[in-house]
């Protein structure tokens, strides 16, 4: 064997090498980044002082519960649920993603100064 043909086996190596780095490198591209969660609708902020509606909660399985809006705030509205039973500060946006409106009973009249 002469020196070339050793540097010629070298050079080979060094290619296969090289082919098998190649084949190793990461793939860029595919499916790409998830989808970001579901923008909750905000349908509670809107509604005027005293509006009474029902809602229910798939998560806890209950039946329709009566809320009404006793007041509102920057950040949160203080309900009363069931007739004023149970009175509890929320945030819309929380209880948005956590509650399904399912009707508005009673949207309250707005008084005109005379």
């Amino acid at each position: 064997m002469s020196i070339t043909d050793t540097e010629d086996e070298r050079m080979d190596k060094e290619e296969e090498v090289r082919k098998k780095r190649k084949a190793l490198r990461v793939v860029t591209g595919g499916k790409g980044p998830p989808d970001p969660p579901d923008e909750v609708i905000d349908w509670l902020t809107p509604m005027k002082r005293f509006t009474v509606f029902l809602a229910y909660s798939p998560k806890l399985g209950l039946d329709l519960l009566e809320y009404h809006v006793i007041l509102r705030w920057k950040k949160s509205i203080k309900l009363a649920v069931n007739e004023g039973q149970i009175i509890r500060w929320v945030d819309p946006k929380k209880f948005c993603k956590d509650w399904i409106l399912h009707e508005i009973i009673q949207i309250p009249v707005e008084e005109k100064d005379e």
